[in-house]
């Protein structure tokens, strides 16, 4: 049983990361969403193709409403 399996055994796991890789391989039963880990993981070239689908579709939802008037 290695160190993980200890832990798990004895303890909640938790991921301290934006590393989505990371958080499939270790299967923790939470993972942060700290926005410096997040930022950090979105400037990895592995998840490059999910910020450039994401990124334009953020700025859309998000984008402000026309003023009326």
């Amino acid at each position: 049983m290695n160190l993980l399996e200890q832990l798990r055994n004895m303890t909640v796991v938790v991921a301290d990361t934006g590393d989505i890789l990371a958080i499939e391989k270790f299967t923790p039963r939470d993972a942060t969403t700290n926005p410096s880990l997040i930022t950090a993981a979105a400037q990895m070239a592995e998840y490059q193709p999910i910020v450039d689908e994401t990124l334009p579709l953020a700025k859309r939802q998000w984008s402000p409403l026309p003023s009326i008037g």
